[in-house]
């Protein structure tokens, strides 16, 4: 409650060029950005986990999938590698 007042005595939204993003500001959005993205991360990481869990076919598809992605490159993971995954964007999607 103290940074809401804190903000508003600093400006508005009506008063664009007075408008101030004080240190307690910049922390409060920070903050919330992180756990808004956490949770979203949280969701799917634990969706996707338990569909592998369950579902063997799945599990083995992915597997295997990986292991040639690896096979090519080396043995080496990179960004591309992952990116290049077809079914792995379709389980992470």
């Amino acid at each position: 409650m103290n940074l809401k007042r804190r903000a508003a005595l600093t400006g508005t939204p009506k008063d664009k060029d007075k408008l101030e993003l004080t240190h307690d500001v910049i922390c409060a959005q920070s903050i919330l950005f992180f756990l808004a993205g956490f949770d979203t991360v949280q969701s799917l990481l634990l969706f996707v986990s338990y569909q592998l869990a369950i579902s063997r076919e799945i599990q083995d598809k992915l597997a295997e999938e990986v292991v040639q992605s690896l096979k090519k490159n080396g043995r080496t993971l990179t960004y591309e590698s992952i990116n290049g995954l077809e079914y792995g964007q379709i389980c992470f999607g």
